[in-house]
């Protein structure tokens, strides 16, 4: 291998950080990431073939990161919590002590 291929590898390996890495230094679960990876939102790394680890760049992370931040839904109001459902039947006993 070559000095420039070296050093290309060496500066591609450190960019890239596992699912788990990924969460630990962003706002996003892992379960999120895998979401966004899964949907094509987020695109992934497997540097040995399918059956290897996924990978992810830290520049496709900080632009996920931007284009959440940056989209409308992330100024929506907070949600409200649901209305109370009211049972059918008869109310139990013990609500009436």
């Amino acid at each position: 291998m070559s000095a420039r291929a070296e050093s290309r590898s060496a500066e591609t390996i450190s960019d890239l950080l596992t699912v788990r890495e990924a969460a630990q230094v962003s706002r996003f679960s892992a379960s999120t990431l895998w979401r966004y990876i899964k949907s094509g939102h987020l695109p992934k790394v497997q540097i040995g073939g399918r059956n290897c680890r996924v990978l992810l760049r830290c520049a496709d992370l900080s632009a996920l990161s931007d284009e959440v931040n940056n989209s409308p839904s992330a100024a929506r109001e907070p949600i409200s919590p649901k209305p109370s459902r009211k049972l059918s039947g008869r109310a139990p006993a013990w609500r009436d002590l």
